[in-house]
Formats: C-alpha cells, structure tokens, sequence
C-alpha cells in the first residue's frame, strides 16, 4: 500500500464533507464497527472535524489489498472519539454528488 500525506485541500474537503453526516455512507464493515462502539456516524464526523482542526495529519494510501477498494486512495485518521483512540479509514466518493465514505472505524 503506498502511503503518503494528504494536502491541505484534502483535509479542507474531508472537513467540509464531514459537516454533514446525514450524507455520509458508511461500509458495512463501519457500520458494525461504530455499532460494537456504542458509536455513531455523527461522533465519526465530530471526531474528524476535531482532528483536523487540530492540525493532525491525514495519511493518503493507494488501497491494494481488497479487491473492491483497489486502487482507490483512502485517507486515514486516528482520533479519539469517547475517550478511544481509533483508526478511521474514509473514502471520498462523487456520485451521484460528493461524499464521504467511513470505511472502517476500529481500535
């Protein structure tokens, strides 16, 4: 998996589209992980938002390993959300309109 930083740009769209968690889409592998968390998609999108105003870092990486991500750049966040520190992997989608897309969100 190539690995390297997301821009500023990035960070600005994934913070935008994380104000508005009535349109983000979760994976069924997220959906189970916010369930055995006692999460929501909500606390997902505050959570990003406060990483990123924190200025932390958002790694980018090329996805190799499931067939159905190939190819597909994923941004990787680790914030702490209800006193957890976790691993919040997303995806910006654009159809039929510009999204994001928590793919998995685990310890």
């Amino acid at each position: 998996m190539e690995q390297e930083h997301a821009n500023s740009e990035v960070a600005r769209i994934i913070r935008s589209l994380a104000l508005k968690p009535h349109e983000t889409k979760s994976t069924e592998r997220a959906t189970y992980d916010m369930l055995s968390l006692g999460i929501t998609k909500d606390d997902v999108c505050d959570a990003i938002r406060q990483w990123i105003d924190d200025r932390n870092d958002i790694e980018a990486k090329i996805t190799a390993e499931v067939a159905e991500h190939q190819g597909r750049t994923h941004y990787i966040l680790k914030p702490a959300i209800k006193g957890e520190s976790l691993y919040v992997k997303l995806d910006i989608l654009e159809n039929p309109y510009e999204h994001l897309v928590i793919v998995s969100c685990h310890k």
